[in-house]
Parts: C-alpha cells; structure tokens; sequence
C-alpha cells in the first residue's frame, strides 16, 4: 500500500486547494479501475491490491500501476471516510492521529500492510479484518441502488426514509457508506449506512430541518458503482 499514500497526499492536497475537483480525482480513478481494458477486464477485478508489482508479471501489463497507486489511494480514503467524525472540532481527527501514530511507530522500519492494519484496528477500536480482506487483499466491488423519501414528521420535523441496496459481491462484504443532507445548497455529512451482502437496508431517521436533497457518497469516496 506504500505508494498508495503517494496518490493520496495528492488528494489531499486537492481536497484543500480546489475542492470542486476532490470528487473529479475520484472519478478518474474509478474510471481507470472499473472500465475494461484492451484485454476486456476491468482492472480492479483482475488482482487484489496486496499482489503489488507482480500483477503485471503474472497476469496482464499495466494492471499494477492502476492497482498500486489508484485502488492504493482509494482505499486511505475509504479508511478516512469511514473514520471522519462530522460532529468533532476536526473531521479528520481520528484519521490524522492514526497516521502520526503509524509514522512514529514504523519510523526508520519496513513497515508492512499488516503493520499498518493494527495501528487502524488501534484507532478503530475494532479488529477491521473486513476491510483489509475486502479492499486490500479481495477483488470484490459492490454496486449500489440508493432511494429517499421525505415525511412530514411533525412539529416541524421530518422523517428522512432511506433505502440502500449493495449488489455484486458475498454475502460476507461488509461496507459503510457516507450518505449527505443537503441544506442551503451546501452537503453535509449525515452518517454511515451500514449494509452487508447483497441485500437492502432501510431506516427512518429523524430530522430537525427538510433538507432539499439527499445524496449517497456525495463525493465518490467509496469505490463503488452507484445509482441514486
């Protein structure tokens, strides 16, 4: 995953600099990693992200750099997303001192992915074995169908009832995904929906505000096909 974090501090560095592009670079990358290539397969199918450099000696040329740098980079912003905390001083907190802690500890050392898998259990405060065995070391990418209705909850509330369906992968594939509210024409992050397997989950939350719309992943953080 080392290079990964090469491709991602670019993210970053966009996130901060011209936002309007953060969900363009995302695109891009979902674009090179889920379109076929000349061989007629799409790359993220083709080798886990641990296989590294020797998937283009075993299996087809080019699929590496898109595996290295692209799904690496895919998935620290998954890892952050999923960690972000909207309702702390600092989203980011909780991401920010796992990669501090993660630095400190590995300084001048080989780190390896596993090294880097128990300093995020650490901080997640969960094992996170789903993650790293989907992302890193699986092929599999979900597709998701997302539907929203609002209701007039009274007392100037509304019940917010969302529908999340995950298609295309195990029945073990766990994944929790950012869904947004949109209020004065401006995203804010509500929470994570939660879904396992291919299935649908549905939930009625409760609301203070009518939002005027209700999107999934609004940024495209999760790699992922979806319609909403």
């Amino acid at each position: 995953m080392s290079e990964g974090f090469a491709d991602f501090s670019a993210a970053l560095y966009t996130q901060a600099t011209d936002p309007k592009k953060f969900r363009d670079l995302w695109d891009m990358h979902r674009r090179h990693l889920l379109q076929k290539n000349a061989a007629g397969h799409r790359p993220a199918d083709v080798a886990p992200l641990w296989l590294n450099f020797q998937a283009d000696a075993y299996l087809e040329p080019q699929v590496r750099t898109l595996l290295v740098y692209e799904k690496g980079s895919y998935v620290l912003e998954m890892l952050r997303t999923i960690m972000e905390d909207s309702r702390a001083q600092n989203p980011n907190q909780r991401f920010i001192d796992t990669m501090h802690d993660f630095v400190s500890t590995y300084a001048g050392k080989n780190a390896s992915t596993e090294d880097f898998h128990k300093i995020v259990a650490r901080h997640m405060n969960d094992p996170m074995d789903w993650f790293f065995n989907e992302w890193v070391y699986g092929t599999e990418i979900p597709s998701y169908q997302f539907s929203y209705d609002l209701k007039d909850g009274g007392g100037g509330k509304t019940i917010l009832h969302v529908s999340l369906t995950q298609s295309g992968v195990s029945d073990s594939f766990l994944m929790k995904v950012p869904m947004y509210v949109w209020v004065e024409g401006a995203p804010r992050r509500l929470g994570l929906l939660v879904v396992k397997g291919s299935s649908t989950e549905t939930a009625d939350i409760p609301l203070g505000f009518r939002p005027n719309k209700v999107t999934l992943d609004e940024y495209h953080t999760v790699l992922a096909e979806e319609k909403q």
